[in-house]
């Protein structure tokens, strides 16, 4: 069976995660059908956490906006409110020269970026990104 580009773009990230070197952060793949909104995946290592949900784009319309359901949407926005570390990572672009762009926060998820403006990433730099993203929750439990 044939992988969504999404899929493969996932996997590349995580990949180019453990070709970098971190070793110690761990990479969860979610799946829970009982739950719809559910992000991709889930990261930790020693100092935090992380939540991404990952999107593709072949090739950039003129406004970059992820492509979220509701429920993901609503997801994504628990998780923000509650202080929890997430964003969404949408790769652009084919092969080689697929590029990354991060969107933190719900205002970005709705708003989006225009193509000529978005700050976009190499692999390199959006695996350091993730792990620059990767921290606890100031909140705590209350």
């Amino acid at each position: 069976m044939t992988q969504k580009p999404e899929t493969r773009y996932a996997k590349r990230v995580n990949d180019k995660i453990k070709d970098m070197g971190y070793g110690g952060i761990t990479v969860e793949k979610t799946n829970n059908p009982y739950r719809g909104g559910i992000w991709d995946f889930y990261y930790e290592r020693e100092t935090g956490l992380l939540w991404v949900e990952y999107k593709f784009i072949p090739k950039a319309p003129p406004k970059i906006i992820p492509n979220l359901s509701e429920l993901q949407k609503a997801w994504g926005q628990a998780r923000f409110d509650n202080d929890i570390p997430c964003g969404v990572l949408v790769g652009i672009g084919t092969g080689r020269a697929t590029r990354g762009l991060w969107f933190d926060n719900p205002g970005e998820w709705l708003t989006g970026y225009k193509r000529d403006e978005a700050p976009y990433m190499t692999m390199e730099e959006t695996v350091e990104l993730l792990r620059s993203k990767m921290r606890r929750s100031h909140r705590g439990w209350e």
